[in-house]
């Protein structure tokens, strides 16, 4: 048991990857956690694995306002979430010549709105409490931008903004509001995601690398739940991320143009499609 013990949680997105570690880990701390999904097998496996403690589980299209609504009231008819983890995400790689408008509005909904909707229920409810904690699942992405992801990070750069902007705005209400931003971890992002890539084995070798390669989700649940303990607005996730936002604040135009020299150069395109 830990600081959130007796708290009231919310996970959006909890079918899977982080959204499930982070359910079981606020479990560990003794929240009641109540989950939800868009993939009902999922989240049914995920509240399975809470026990005594899983609050109740919903299976709901985060990008539809109407659904969100209908979620908050059953959630709050149960509690006011003292805990809200906005989960929500999506992955999408591609060149922008490659991308369709109606990508773009794919990546929005699903990484953004989402997000946005459950911010516009919840956020007045917590307001009452007095006291709280938020958690975006933002990315690294949130915080560098890379070659042949510009949807993508402009999604989770919004994310960030997002946090940091209700961070100091909810500060008198006692409620943290903090910005996880992952790097490379072992979930179904790749698999679950768009990819438009050069070759069709493309996909299949970058799910393999994360898959090998990836941070597990329960890692960067631990990593989540110690940055919200100790109010930090930004939790880079795993260790190796710090490094490239480091280098990111540090060096401003330099690290973007040797980005563009990478990509240039033929080094990242075999990951990231051309």
């Amino acid at each position: 048991m830990g600081k959130f013990a007796g708290k009231r949680a919310l996970v959006s997105g909890a079918g899977s990857g982080i959204g499930r570690a982070l359910a079981q880990r606020l479990v560990r701390e003794g929240a009641r956690v109540w989950v939800t999904d868009r993939d009902e097998a999922r989240v049914k496996e995920t509240f399975g694995s809470l026990g005594s403690y899983g609050a109740g589980m919903s299976v709901l299209d985060h990008t539809k306002a109407d659904e969100v609504e209908s979620l908050f009231n059953e959630v709050t008819g149960w509690a006011i979430p003292d805990i809200l983890c906005c989960n929500v995400g999506a992955g999408l790689g591609s060149p922008i010549d490659k991308m369709t408008l109606e990508d773009w509005r794919w990546i929005t909904d699903v990484n953004y709105w989402s997000t946005v909707y459950m911010l516009h229920y919840f956020v007045p409810a917590m307001k009452t409490l007095g006291q709280g904690n938020i958690l975006i699942t933002a990315s690294v992405a949130g915080l560098v931008g890379a070659p042949a992801m510009s949807a993508y990070c402009g999604t989770k750069h919004a994310l960030v903004g997002i946090a940091e902007s209700l961070n100091a705005e909810l500060a008198s209400d006692k409620i943290t509001v903090s910005a996880l931003c992952p790097g490379i971890v072992n979930t179904n992002i790749i698999q679950d995601g768009k990819m438009e890539l050069g070759s069709s084995s493309a996909k299949e070798s970058i799910a393999e690398f994360y898959k090998t390669q990836g941070a597990s989700p329960e890692q960067v649940a631990e990593d989540a739940i110690a940055g919200m303990k100790s109010g930090a607005l930004v939790i880079p996730s795993p260790m190796n991320v710090w490094p490239v936002w480091l280098a990111k604040r540090a060096g401003g135009d330099i690290f973007s143009k040797a980005m563009g020299a990478l990509w240039s150069s033929g080094l990242l395109k075999g990951i990231t499609g051309k």
